[in-house]
């Protein structure tokens, strides 16, 4: 963690130099720096982005995945669930 934040300007370097991806990465490295008593000062704050920085990267697919099927399934017409507990399904379709 100490190396990944000195050799990073922008916290979403931090994150990716630790391999953390996902919504909460960020706040997660800042509260772990802040927790450590690190030196942050030379970390800029991250920018609202932009729909032009946005670039779908395929990386994320596994993630994803799921989303978008349950996305086309409901452009179809279809209703969607999702189970409330870990299942051997991602989610049901109503037929």
């Amino acid at each position: 963690m100490r190396a990944a934040v000195a050799a990073n300007v922008t916290w979403a370097g931090v994150a990716g130099a630790l391999n953390l991806r996902g919504g909460s990465a960020i706040a997660t490295v800042k509260g772990h720096a802040t927790r450590l008593g690190l030196d942050v000062s030379h970390v800029v704050p991250p920018r609202p982005a932009a729909a032009a920085d946005l670039r779908p990267d395929m990386a994320n697919l596994d993630r994803a995945g799921s989303m978008m099927a349950a996305a086309w399934f409901m452009l179809c017409g279809r209703e969607v669930s999702w189970p409330l507990e870990p299942c051997r399904y991602d989610l049901l379709v109503q037929r």
